[in-house]
């Protein structure tokens, strides 16, 4: 077990929580910027979440679900629906592309000095269109143990991008991103971030293939033709693999595509029983939870309940509430194996 993991975590919320803080605390339910509003609809979280009713047998469907028609999460699409939510989890559904950011030249070219001591140096730089862009770096420890990297962007164009706000990455072994809001137009996309991410790889201890990705407060969008295609909202999520098996996964988010709006909650940490992998007698068959429960619910109020505890280590039970409906079935852990193993691909 890598013992770096809460100095990980202690650090990508602090980053992310100091660059957020800078925000406005003022506004109205109508703002999507506005603290306790869901940035995609704009309404607060409580007028956001749908009504539920209380079946015979306990079970809570969505009201909007009853009222008829074709509903947005159904048997035809909620595997792919359950794909793309946890991608989110994992970070492959964008971390790529956070990590990557921003495509701007001067962020990565200040060097670190010659000497071990703590210290920094910055650039102040004239972007192609006139625009301007100060990139910062600051360092510490005998090894260079931290390295923090800093840049501001007002109308910096560069190449066919034009990029506006500010960025922070801090290195601890642990990667950690972070930005009180950043745009980045070109190439017919519209890209936004704000908040924080943080990734981790084993292999930086000696090749395991444990791996963690989180997030903090997290937006980020991507649109053109002033339509949103993805756009991930009010995310704070916890991701964790260790030894070749799906260890951990909780929090919660508004996730947007060309075809949906659904929020998603862990309502209980996903957790994992599994052997641990030093033990001689560990041979996983596939990734798999043993406890937790997960709901998906669309913006028609049809859902996706996964719970985990179904008596089957296997399988978990899904339950489908769309148009005045309920089913529920296993479905076997290994069918959702591949999306449970990919993760962000780190540029840096």
């Amino acid at each position: 077990m890598n013992t770096k993991t809460p100095l990980f975590l202690a650090i990508a919320t602090v980053l992310a929580g100091n660059l957020v803080a800078c925000q406005s605390n003022n506004g109205s339910s109508a703002d999507p910027t506005a603290p306790g509003a869901d940035p995609i609809t704009g309404l607060p979280l409580e007028e956001a979440s749908p009504a539920v009713v209380q079946l015979e047998d306990g079970t809570r469907l969505p009201a909007a679900a009853s009222s008829g028609g074709v509903a947005m999460l159904s048997p035809s699409n909620y595997d792919s629906v359950v794909d793309d939510v946890f991608a989110v989890f994992t970070g492959a559904a964008y971390g790529s592309d956070v990590l990557a950011l921003p495509p701007y030249p001067g962020f990565r070219a200040l060097e670190i000095g010659g000497d071990y001591n703590d210290s920094s140096t910055s650039s102040d730089e004239v972007c192609d269109n006139g625009g301007s862009a100060r990139i910062s770096l600051s360092w510490s420890g005998s090894r260079v143990i931290l390295n923090d990297r800093q840049a501001v962007f007002d109308d910096c164009q560069y190449d066919t991008l034009v990029l506006d706000g500010e960025f922070q990455t801090l290195e601890y072994d642990n990667i950690s991103i972070a930005s009180s809001g950043l745009t980045i137009l070109g190439e017919g996309s519209t890209k936004s971030f704000s908040g924080g991410v943080g990734y981790g790889d084993g292999n930086n201890y000696g090749g395991s293939s444990e791996r963690w990705w989180g997030a903090s407060d997290l937006n980020w969008s991507v649109s053109s033709d002033d339509q949103t295609e993805f756009a991930i909202s009010n995310a704070n999520t916890s991701y964790r693999i260790d030894g070749g098996y799906a260890q951990s996964m909780s929090g919660g988010f508004t996730l947007t595509t060309d075809n949906y709006t659904v929020q998603v909650q862990a309502e209980e940490a996903f957790q994992s029983a599994q052997l641990d992998y030093n033990d001689p007698n560990f041979s996983p068959r596939n990734w798999f939870y043993s406890s937790g429960v997960m709901r998906i619910t669309a913006s028609d109020g049809s859902s996706i309940l996964i719970e985990t505890d179904n008596g089957d280590a296997t399988s978990a039970r899904v339950t489908l509430a769309h148009g005045g409906q309920l089913e529920s079935f296993d479905k076997p852990w290994s069918d959702w194996d591949s999306v449970l193993r990919a993760g962000p691909s780190p540029t840096r």
